[in-house]
């Protein structure tokens, strides 16, 4: 029923319940606007009701009114920090508006979190939403530091030409050395900039059923290790087989492959230009 809700009076909470279950109804029918005033009538009557406010969230986010769908959702979260669908909604809202990527990351990872312990078909979505905040964050990052290098390396050229021309005029072993560094410069710079450039993903963290990245790799009596959804739907519809080896294998077989999870996500934390193959 939602945190807090327990401490309204029994009374108060029937005539929420009847709010939030016409709310509900009127979503149903895509009646947003009388939704919310459904959900607004809850809230009078249970202030304290988590799932009021992210349920008035949800209309806020199909009529693209971001501001009022982060305002509630944070009014979810501060009421319960376990409101999966509060933490998604935040995280969202704050991606839409353009504003605190950094946080809309810790809400997303919050949700993916939940989402995951519970089994919550909403973890997908979650996933592409946390991976768009991730590349933004490292967009922005990484326009900042070619910026600050580009200004570094422009200073420094310009330093180490003086430097060399009046090397060149009095000692030509001094002009020799300077011509090294300016060599070492470049090379120090260039390897920089390489770690900002995209390049191609370990095979090792990518599906070979999806050849996607990871989100949520199982491992099967085989020992080859596939990403969940797609390995199930495959044993539900196709047969009780590995894809690959054929050997026999039930869904109750499967087993989390944590290890591989945390090195996929470490690779993606560690070059952050990969999260746009996840989005």
């Amino acid at each position: 029923m939602g945190a807090g809700a327990g401490n309204t009076s029994s009374q108060a909470m029937e005539h929420a319940k009847r709010c939030r279950d016409e709310g509900n109804e009127r979503f149903q029918r895509q009646k947003y606007a009388a939704a919310i005033e459904s959900y607004t009538e809850a809230i009078c009557h249970a202030p304290k009701w988590d799932i009021l406010y992210t349920n008035r969230a949800l209309c806020h986010k199909k009529r693209n009114d971001w501001l009022k769908v982060r305002e509630d959702s944070l009014k979810a979260i501060e009421l319960n920090n376990e409101a999966l669908k509060a933490h998604y909604l935040y995280g969202v809202a704050e991606l839409e508006l353009g504003e605190g990527t950094r946080s809309a990351s810790e809400h997303l990872s919050k949700a993916l979190e939940l989402a995951r312990e519970r089994n919550d078909s909403t973890k997908d979505d979650i996933w592409r939403n946390l991976a768009r905040a991730k590349h933004t964050i490292w967009k922005s990052e990484a326009a900042v530091r070619k910026r600050k290098q580009d200004r570094l390396r422009s200073r420094l050229q310009r330093l180490m030409q003086q430097e060399l021309s009046s090397a060149a005029a009095t000692d030509p072993s001094a002009a020799a050395e300077v011509e090294e560094d300016i060599a070492t410069m470049e090379n120090m710079f260039a390897r920089c900039k390489k770690d900002d450039e995209p390049g191609d993903l370990p095979s090792a963290y990518v599906c070979r059923l999806t050849m996607d990245v990871f989100r949520d790799p199982v491992i099967t009596p085989s020992g080859l290790s596939y990403e969940r959804s797609v390995v199930t739907e495959h044993l539900h519809k196709v047969g009780a087989f590995d894809p690959v080896t054929r050997e026999p294998v039930n869904a109750s077989q499967l087993v989390t492959n944590i290890d591989l999870r945390s090195a996929t996500h470490q690779y993606l934390d560690d070059h952050p230009w990969a999260w746009a193959e996840c989005m």
